[in-house]
């Protein structure tokens, strides 16, 4: 089963378009429950199935995972805020000197001292409550995403023309190590990836400019963790893994019995994203995203 095969089923031109509100006020709803019921096949289920006809398409999944992607943003924002109110005491300024002595934030003295750096936009020694934010939750920091789209062009445009072909790319994502635990591993993915299925997305979706080539902002902008190409993704594995009789659906029984349900709800927790120890936590995260961009055919077996 190819992604441009599923991709039939999707209407992903459409979903993408959708208004999301009512789909994130469900997503929010649920992981608002965090701690009893985020990893809940139930719940998840009642949550994605749009129509309520008891059959989960992949339009609605891969709009659900979008919307879940948004709301997660959100939640991500509203802690962050509540944490410096708290801290900054009613001041508009947060001295990190405080933060480090609070422990708010788990993070290695070099990573602290590197992401603050790297935050501090204005260069006050201080932190603004949107630094904050960003520190806090640094995958959407512009940027830290623009020093790793500057890594990934130094390593890979090979013809130092400033961007990245097609052929650059698919280079750059397949040397990008996953975790074992990854559902992105090469256990999961067919590395002869089927070049139409790949230069139709970098083509369609990536490319947005149609230069033929990625540029440093394109680059930057597909590593954010609510850029839609990584929800359609995370909805396509859900459904390669879990949709047992191939029916293009998902029935509640499917993702119950399912291995994948699990990790996939837990990947769009704020626990699963703000776990960060060192650097390399985000930079790694980063490239995990566009590792799954590049691999894109998926064997039949799963």
């Amino acid at each position: 089963m190819t992604l441009h095969g599923l991709m039939d089923h999707a209407d992903l031109p459409n979903v993408i378009m959708q208004d999301r509100a009512e789909v994130i006020g469900r997503a929010r709803v649920f992981y608002d429950a965090l701690g009893d019921h985020s990893d809940s096949p139930t719940l998840a289920y009642a949550s994605m199935d749009l129509d309520g006809n008891g059959r989960l398409k992949l339009s609605e999944a891969v709009l659900w995972t979008l919307a879940a992607t948004d709301a997660l943003a959100d939640m991500a924002n509203e802690t962050a805020t509540l944490e410096f109110q708290h801290m900054a005491d009613g001041k508009a300024r947060l001295d990190p000197s405080l933060v480090k002595t609070m422990g708010t934030v788990q993070y290695s003295a070099n990573a602290f001292d590197h992401l603050f750096e790297a935050i501090d936009a204005d260069r006050d020694g201080m932190f603004s409550l949107q630094e904050y934010v960003l520190f806090r939750y640094p995958d959407y920091s512009d940027t830290l995403r623009a020093v790793f789209a500057d890594r990934f062009l130094d390593q890979f445009d090979t013809d130092k023309s400033g961007s990245l072909s097609l052929s650059e790319f698919l280079n750059g994502t397949l040397v990008i190590q996953a975790p074992d635990a990854s559902p992105y591993s090469a256990q999961s993915y067919d590395y002869r990836s089927e070049r139409d299925t790949v230069a139709r997305m970098f083509e369609d979706s990536l490319d947005t400019n149609h230069s033929g080539e990625l540029e440093k902002d394109e680059l930057a902008a597909i590593l954010h963790p609510a850029h839609f190409s990584h929800s359609v993704h995370e909805a396509y594995a859900l459904f390669v893994k879990c949709d047992a009789n191939g029916d293009h659906e998902l029935s509640l029984q499917e993702l119950q019995g399912c291995q994948e349900t699990k990790p996939f709800l837990q990947r769009h927790s704020l626990v699963h994203v703000s776990t960060t120890q060192v650097v390399e936590d985000v930079y790694g995260r980063m490239g995990q995203r566009l590792r799954r961009l590049g691999l894109a055919h998926i064997h039949d077996e799963l």
